[in-house]
């Protein structure tokens, strides 16, 4: 029976995200079953940044370290520089200890959790006995959120992209005239729980009916090590046209919302130089039997929410707007998108399946009249438009203040008239939420001497209903060797297979009929790895 039944690390008003230059307080419990000698009780407050990868075939490992808090404090026992003292006697029963430590004022990435790296917080209470390999330790891990106020006046500019593209006639012989992607957000930073207001505009002029109008917000994450890098796209939501451009018809969606989820936010070169995490927008049209038009556009995730004019009613008054500042009474929730668990560890960085914190706008109202006070003069047509010049405003507040009438504010343009939307030819529609499509497939690789790939073959055809059954697929199979010094060994082939899952692909590998008798498996290494979108539409 463990002498320490139970330990918990209890945050104060059970708080778990933090910002810069915030107090982190709380206090330590142990359930001590019996009486013990130990050296030391401590707590370690740790923030690193870690990516680790191990890239295919390659013996070796990319690795890279941030490190932004690291101390400890002594809770009882023999503090540093003491080890030489007697050890002291941990009691019996429930013991309890006060910890208190403030953050540093900047310079602290905000938490991130991905496939080949992280952004952690973490506390750690360690119980050092007089035998250091016995010295036991807990857990408990927190948010830090870098301040990314998307009420700064360089996130309220919208964000407009326009492309065009001539689609050629059936097998490519001359031309079926030219599609027309504009597309626009209302802003360039969000929070999640607020929505991206598009204003698009699809012109197909041509003699080719085109498929739907589609948009979705993506994350990119980069992962550095080495002088190296690792990237991987995570689609969190999709939104579609009700029907197909037909031949010469046209498009629009007017103040189109797409949700925020809950996602960590955007990364900056500030505080993290090792990962980056992106965002944007994609707004395209499918061409059938042929490369759709695209535009991107790039948006930020912030962390303080964007304040809101809330119509009110005062008794005895006329109607006024009040604004209701977000960021006083921040909500805050669990990230449901755009996170994984980070398996890696190094040093001290644990391995730890936590899922970090994101601000959250429950009650978002999007106005379309405030979205379109922020659109300036533009022309958009395959062109990014020029800096924005503000226009002076008349600004008023809830008291009766006198303006002079004779002076009219010049007032900024609709989305007709920034996105040409004036055509009659133009239908609106409204979009739905449509189902992302599969992208948690996992690659099987496996590579064996070139001499068995005869008897490769003849086992997987004989066994193809095995391998169906456990969702999987033979993709490729070398068809000549493979030599490379120090790379490949001599007379090498290689084979690739998709999962559904990297459970999948190991009970295959490990239960299929007779795979163990064949002496290309006796022969073989292999590895796991997930595919990323682009190996999922190019299989």
């Amino acid at each position: 029976m463990p002498k320490i039944s139970r330990v918990f690390i209890r945050l104060d008003g059970e708080k778990e995200v933090y910002r810069h230059g915030e107090m982190v307080q709380g206090t330590v419990s142990l359930e001590v079953a019996e009486s013990f000698q130990i050296r030391s009780v401590r707590i370690f407050r740790y923030g690193e940044a870690l990516t680790k990868w191990d890239p295919l075939f390659e013996k070796k490992v990319n690795v890279a370290k941030e490190r932004y808090l690291g101390h400890y404090v002594t809770l009882f026992g023999n503090k540093a520089g003491e080890n030489s003292k007697p050890y002291v006697t941990l009691a019996a029963g429930k013991q309890n200890y006060k910890f208190s430590f403030r953050l540093p004022s900047n310079g602290l990435a905000s938490s991130f959790e991905g496939d080949n790296g992280a952004v952690r917080y973490w506390l750690t209470v360690v119980v050092a006995t007089p035998t250091f390999s016995f010295d036991q330790k807990w857990y408990r891990c927190i948010t830090v959120l870098e301040e990314i106020d998307v009420n700064k006046p360089v996130y309220k500019v919208p964000v407009r992209r326009g492309q065009e593209k001539t689609v050629s006639k059936a097998l490519g012989l001359g031309n079926a005239g030219t599609l027309v992607l504009n597309a626009e957000c209302d802003r360039k930073a969000y929070c999640p729980g607020e929505k991206i207001a598009l204003n698009v505009l699809v012109k197909n002029n041509t003699t080719k009916d085109m498929g739907k109008l589609k948009a979705r917000i993506s994350q990119n994450s980069v992962f550095k090590a080495n002088g190296e890098s690792v990237s991987s796209d995570t689609h969190i939501r999709i939104i579609e046209g009700e029907s197909s451009i037909g031949a010469g018809q046209e498009r629009k969606w007017e103040n189109q919302l797409l949700v925020v989820d809950a996602l960590p936010p955007s990364s900056t070169n500030i505080s993290c130089h090792i990962i980056e995490v992106r965002y944007y927008v994609k707004v395209w049209v499918e061409v059938p039997w042929g490369t759709d038009l695209s535009v991107t556009l790039p948006i930020i995730i912030g962390t303080v929410p964007l304040k809101q004019n809330t119509p009110s009613q005062p008794v005895g008054a006329a109607s006024n707007a009040l604004e209701i500042d977000t960021s006083k009474a921040l909500c805050y929730s669990k990230c449901n998108h755009g996170v994984s668990h980070c398996g890696r560890s190094d040093g001290v960085f644990p391995n730890l399946n936590y899922v970090p914190m994101c601000t959250y706008v429950p009650n978002y109202q999007f106005s379309s009249l405030a979205a379109a006070q922020l659109t300036p003069k533009a022309i958009i047509k395959g062109k990014i438009p020029p800096a924005y010049k503000s226009v002076p405003t008349v600004s008023t507040t809830a008291s009766n203040v006198p303006v002079n009438s004779s002076v009219m504010p010049v007032l900024p343009p609709s989305y007709e008239e920034v996105l040409q939307m004036n055509s009659q030819k133009a239908k609106p529609e409204a979009a739905v939420v449509c189902e992302l499509p599969k992208s948690d497939q996992f690659g099987l690789f496996i590579r064996f001497q070139d001499s068995y790939i005869a008897e490769f073959r003849s086992y997987i055809m004989q066994n193809r209903q095995y391998l169906k059954e456990r969702e999987g697929e033979l993709l490729a199979l070398s068809v000549q060797p493979i030599s490379e010094p120090g790379i490949w060994p001599e007379q090498t082939s290689i084979a690739i297979f998709v999962f559904a899952s990297a459970e999948k692909a190991s009970d295959w590998f490990k239960t299929a009929p007779g795979i163990n008798e064949t002496s290309w498996m006796k022969s073989c290494d292999a590895a796991t790895l997930k595919m990323n979108e682009l190996h999922n539409r190019g299989k």
